[in-house]
Order: C-alpha cells, then sequence, then structure tokens
C-alpha cells in the first residue's frame, strides 16, 4: 500500500497513531534531527540553523507497559535502533506506518559488534495533556484533554478506548494482556 495525500489539501492529515507497542521482535523505523543547532547572536537579527536529518531501524526487544525504572519511569520499550544525540522527540513508526512512540534516549554499544541500547517512549499517557484548539461544536477557548480528540475521530488512534483519566488526575491505560 502506497501512501496518498489527503483528497483536500486544506485540511490537516495526521498519522494513524497506536497506543499499543509493536510486539517484541517487529521492526520500527525512527526519524529525528542529530546534533541540531541553532544559533541566535546576542543582538536577536540572525539565526542559524544546522540540522542533521537522520532515519533510523530496528527490532523491538524488550517492553515495560508500566516504565522500566527510576531513570525512565513511564511506559516504554527497548529497541536496538541506533538513536543519534538531538534525536529525541522524533517520531518512531511501527511497520505498519502508524505513529507508536517517541525517541527517548540511547546508550550506543560499548564492544563493536554489539547492538544499541535504545528507548522509545509510549504514547498513551500524551492523551491526558490539555489542549485548546477550535473545533466546531466546541466552545471557544475551553481546554480538554487529546483522547478527546479520538473519541470524536478526529484523530486516528487504536486503543484510544482503553485509556482513562482516574479521579486524581492520573491517566490510565487498561492492558488487555501483555504485548509480546
Amino acid at each position: 500500500m502506497t501512501w496518498q495525500p489527503p483528497p483536500d489539501p486544506t485540511k490537516i492529515w495526521f498519522p494513524a497513531w497506536d497506543l499499543i507497542p509493536p510486539p517484541i521482535g517487529s521492526r520500527i523505523a525512527g526519524f529525528g534531527y542529530a546534533r541540531g543547532q541553532v544559533n541566535t547572536p546576542n543582538d536577536g537579527v540572525e539565526v542559524k540553523v544546522a540540522l542533521d536529518p537522520r532515519t533510523t531501524v530496528g527490532e523491538v526487544v524488550e517492553i515495560y507497559l508500566k516504565g522500566r525504572d527510576r531513570l525512565l519511569p513511564f511506559p516504554c520499550f527497548r529497541t536496538n535502533a541506533r538513536f543519534d544525540p538531538g534525536m529525541s522527540g522524533g517520531p518512531v513508526f511501527d511497520e505498519t506506518g502508524r505513529f507508536c512512540g517517541l525517541i527517548c534516549s540511547n546508550l550506543p554499544p560499548s564492544d563493536e559488534g554489539e547492538d544499541h541500547v535504545s528507548w522509545v517512549t509510549l504514547l498513551w499517557p500524551s492523551l491526558a495533556v490539555q489542549v485548546n484548539a477550535d473545533r466546531e461544536g466546541y466552545t471557544k477557548d475551553v481546554k480538554y484533554p487529546v483522547h478527546e480528540l479520538a473519541r470524536d475521530q478526529f484523530l486516528h488512534i487504536n486503543g484510544w478506548e482503553r485509556f482513562g483519566i482516574s479521579d486524581d488526575g492520573r491517566p490510565f491505560f487498561r492492558w488487555d494482556k501483555s504485548p509480546t
């Protein structure tokens, strides 16, 4: 299947999301700008942007639904894809082309021939983020969580119905079974 642009160029196109991590052993692709640099002189007149676009592929190695540890306390998965410095925050797509995470961190191999140890944060906690976007049928200047955009089919997000916000305001995700 090839990508088709949206039929109406005045409409914004968003990729489909998947809140459920790709299975262990499946391939992912990440995109980002390594070693990005923005220079602004003291007078604020000149802006120089140096970007080095990168693409990387790898396989899912481990999945941590509740976070790995104190350093990565959020839902994430490990991959052997190479994430260079500066790529953090770049999108990660699964082998079906769905947006499945954000580049988080990387440890280069300690010995030649070893894999990279890289981390991708899962997307489901971001559904609790409060946004303010003018939409037909909604009061202007009122904030609401992103998951309402999925509920109303403005964003195509696989698994959104498993997402919720507890009474104390914390986001949660109901797992039917552990992804492997």
